[in-house]
């Protein structure tokens, strides 16, 4: 069995103010699990000082790291441009720049980079 102590503080806005700062137990695998994947968007069920509940009060949302969003703009090129046709779009942009279908690639592209960057900002990597 593993045990662990969270510590309470009347700081934390996450949580209810009814929580008295302190330490609680949390002997119960599956709620430990509970708490450290959804810190500090869970609300707790306490009876003589043991915790013997967990209930999640927001969803947490998936942060994404820098990479999972690199792979994402990836992915959204890949949704309308597959490598093969990247690779003909260079050439139409080599033989010409002005090229409305060239044009329209590197649009689409940039806003692909746009929107990762942007995603970048919000998770505050840049």
């Amino acid at each position: 069995m593993r045990v662990v102590y969270i510590l309470i503080k009347e700081k934390e806005k996450q949580l209810s103010p009814n929580y008295i700062e302190g330490s609680y137990l949390i002997e119960d695998l599956e709620l430990c699990k509970k708490v450290t994947d959804n810190f500090p968007y869970f609300d707790l069920v306490i009876d003589e000082e043991m915790i013997v509940d967990v209930i999640l009060t927001v969803p947490p949302e998936k942060i994404s790291t820098k990479e999972e969003i690199n792979q994402q703009v990836v992915a959204k090129i890949r949704e309308v441009y597959s490598v093969d046709d990247e690779f003909q779009m260079q050439r139409l942009g080599l033989q010409d720049s002005n090229n409305a279908e060239y044009q329209g690639y590197l649009q689409y592209v940039n806003d692909c980079i746009i929107w990762g960057v942007q995603e970048k900002v919000n998770y505050g990597y840049v």
